[in-house]
Formats: C-alpha cells, sequence, structure tokens
C-alpha cells in the first residue's frame, strides 16, 4: 500500500473559486466557504494544497519552463495556440522527437469526486438516485446533481426556487444533530472513498471530496509496456488536450517519454476510478498531468465521470484561451487584483480575465 498525506483534513476552507460571481459564504460546519470553481456542485474547500511544493505529491504550480517569456521571439511573434479540444480541428502540436532524452517530468492525477454530496445522499436513498437532487443546508443549495441542472437549477437558488424550477426534485437535508448541522456522514464516506485510491499511488488529500496522485513511479516502470486489451479499453474514451479527435486512440498518440508516461497515468487513473466505483458506488473525475494545477485544471475541463490528459506540448493550448478567473487561487479577490495589474501594465484596460 502507498503512503497517504492528508494535506489539510476537513478545515474545509476555500481559497479561491473559479466562478465570476465569486459566491462565499458559511460552510456545513460553519467554516468559510468559496464559489464553486469547476462545476461540479460541491463547494470547494481546501485550496491551498494546489500551491503547495513541498508536499509527496509532485510540484504546486507550473514550473517556469512551462510558459515562455513575455519577452521571448517565440511568444513574440509565434500564432497563439486555438483552444482546439475534443472534436476541434486543431493540428497536434509539434512534438518532440521520440528519441528525446528521458523525461523528468512526474506524472500527477487530480481526483474530483462528481457532485459529491449528491452521491452521499444518493447511497443513503437509493431511490434519489439518477434523480434530479439538490442537497439543501435550511434554505439553501450546497450541491446540485448533472440530472437538476437542465432545469436552470445551481447553488445560488434556494429550495424554494429548485422546486418552481423543477417540481420533482429531491431536496434531502444535511443531517443535524442537537441544532447543529454535521458534516460526518460525507466525511465517512471520503474516508472509504480514499481507502481505495491510495491503493494505486501517492495520495495527497485536498479536500473532503478531491485528492492528488502521484504515480510517477509506476507510469515510468511501465513507460514502454503497450497496452493490454483491458486497459485500452479503460482509456479508450480518455480525453487528450490539444489533438485534433482529443482522445486516446482517435487522434492521439504519445511520442515522448512524457507523454508515455501520462498515457501509463491514464491507465492508472481508469482502473481507480473504476475500483472507486464498483467497490463503493461512487463515480469522479480526473486529470492527468505533469503537475498539480494542470492535473487539478484537467479534471474540471469534462465532466461528470470522465477524465483529461494535459499533455507537455499541449499545455499553452490550454491555458492560452482560458480566462485568467479560472485559474486555481485566481478566481475571487486575488485574480481580480492580477487582472487589474496585468491591464494597467499592459495598457490594454480589457479586464484581463477574458
Amino acid at each position: 500500500m502507498n503512503g497517504r498525506c492528508e494535506y489539510v483534513g476537513d478545515s474545509d476552507l476555500g481559497l479561491g473559486g473559479g466562478d465570476d460571481s465569486d459566491v462565499s459564504g458559511s460552510g456545513l460546519d460553519g467554516n468559510a466557504f468559496h464559489d464553486d470553481d469547476d462545476d461540479d456542485g460541491n463547494v470547494d474547500h481546501d485550496w491551498t494544497s494546489i500551491a503547495d511544493t513541498s508536499g509527496p505529491v509532485g510540484s504546486g504550480l507550473l514550473e517556469a519552463s512551462t510558459v515562455p517569456s513575455l519577452s521571448s521571439p517565440a511568444h513574440a511573434t509565434g500564432p497563439i495556440p486555438s483552444a482546439g479540444g475534443i472534436g476541434g480541428t486543431q493540428q497536434p502540436p509539434t512534438q518532440r522527437s521520440s528519441a528525446s532524452t528521458p523525461s523528468d517530468d512526474r506524472v500527477i492525477i487530480h481526483v474530483d469526486l462528481d457532485a459529491f454530496y449528491v452521491q452521499v445522499e444518493w447511497a443513503r436513498h437509493p431511490e434519489m438516485r439518477n434523480q434530479p437532487t439538490a442537497v439543501a443546508q435550511w434554505d439553501s443549495l450546497l450541491a446540485v446533481s448533472y440530472e437538476a441542472r437542465p432545469f436552470g437549477i445551481s447553488r445560488m437558488d434556494t429550495v424554494a426556487d429548485a422546486k418552481k424550477k423543477c417540481p420533482g426534485i429531491h431536496t434531502p437535508n444535511v443531517d443535524v444533530v442537537d441544532g447543529k448541522v454535521t458534516l460526518e456522514a460525507y466525511r465517512k464516506a471520503s474516508r472509504d472513498i480514499l481507502a481505495v485510491m491510495e491503493r494505486f499511488g501517492t495520495l495527497e488529500k485536498a479536500s473532503v471530496d478531491e485528492a492528488y496522485l502521484d504515480v510517477t513511479k509506476e507510469a515510468r516502470s511501465r513507460r514502454h509496456e503497450p497496452l493490454g486489451e483491458v486497459d485500452a479499453a479503460l482509456v479508450a474514451g480518455t480525453n487528450v488536450i490539444g489533438f485534433s479527435g482529443g482522445q486516446v486512440q482517435a487522434g492521439w498518440a504519445p511520442l515522448t517519454d512524457a507523454d508515455r508516461d501520462l498515457l501509463q497515468g491514464s491507465v492508472i487513473a481508469a482502473r481507480m476510478r473504476e475500483a472507486v466505483w464498483t467497490e463503493v458506488g461512487y463515480r469522479c473525475s480526473a486529470g492527468i498531468s505533469k503537475n498539480k494545477l494542470l492535473a487539478k485544471m484537467a479534471s474540471a475541463k469534462h465532466k461528470p465521470n470522465q477524465q483529461t490528459i494535459v499533455p507537455a506540448t499541449a499545455v499553452l493550448t490550454f491555458l492560452m484561451p482560458m480566462p485568467l478567473r479560472k485559474v486555481p487561487l485566481l478566481g475571487g479577490k486575488l485574480g481580480r487584483e492580477v487582472i487589474a495589474a496585468l491591464d494597467a501594465w499592459t495598457g490594454s484596460g480589457g479586464g484581463g480575465g477574458g
């Protein structure tokens, strides 16, 4: 069994969201929370781990080598990559030769439970499963199932609003003990899920419904192994950023050691997600990339119940068209300050948040 490090535990403290509305308030246990940044229908917590560079799960923010200097000729004169993505027409970015030097890039998986609070309530109330559901705390909504979202229901709604939009919606309340809400049902489910995940790599808990796995050693050890029939089927639908076709075995094939490692990382992610579903009954999405930030952003790109790779050669394709406010930690006040500073520096005045 691999090691596990709970970076912040269940403090349920959020440091920033990607939603432009920048909603914040009181969390389930009375602590502060910030708005959901990845559209998974849950309040996001414990954002401090994304910037950690000393923990067991790889590096935190983007390495300096990932993004070219603003003054470099390539940045000044080269074309801006298009967003590309699934089903796009963008041609693959130039890739390094397969004979390039061995990669030192790590392989990090970010795992995000899809509408986690809803899934916990479904486990407790099977009759609600796969039906429009919103978990309530008093009159506020804490999580909204994907089945409820086509009705226009969001966490900005009250319970009464949700029932007006979808009269048949289920709105289970969080547990209340002695007049106080309790997170124990969600923490218990989280512990059960993490116990499965930690078998697949070095685990770092990010929040009650998110975790990182460093699977570098295992991925490198299998770098040149062909995928077996079962593994090939598991990863066949894995999304790949920046390539025409946009999926493993449908427009993308690894040509470098770094990409081969990510492919093997996607196999581990798929096996882990399947184990979480079959053993404890929860669906999750995953992002696979060279560091925690990119993996986190990738897991939010295609949801629910999907996984996404960001190859090293597609990092700029992924980041260039993205509004700054969608970058983890830059969704709230800090993000607005950074955007204002960039606008002042460039003289654009265009609200660089996109």
